[in-house]
């Protein structure tokens, strides 16, 4: 029998949609909204990431820090955005 090789993408995807299964009930709208935009990011630069190795716990410690930081900078900007307005 041969060894079947999937293609990282897909590994990808699937480890996407893991992560947004565990976290999305857990999350703020705003950790939400982050989350989506990386997903979105994650996905378009996988040719990027296919080269890295990623250790479970670091990654999810990164991962939670992005999340947060995501989050603060949404809000930022939008208050940036109303201050500009007046």
């Amino acid at each position: 029998m041969g060894r079947v090789n999937y293609s990282f993408t897909s590994r990808l995807r699937e480890e996407v949609s893991r992560i947004r299964r565990e976290l999305w009930e857990l999350l703020g709208e705003d950790e939400r909204g982050a989350l989506e935009r990386l997903e979105s990011m994650w996905i378009s630069r996988s040719h990027v990431a296919e080269s890295l190795s990623n250790p479970y716990l670091l990654g999810s410690l990164l991962l939670l820090a992005i999340l947060d930081i995501e989050a603060r900078l949404r809000r930022v900007e939008e208050e940036l955005a109303k201050l500009e307005l007046e």
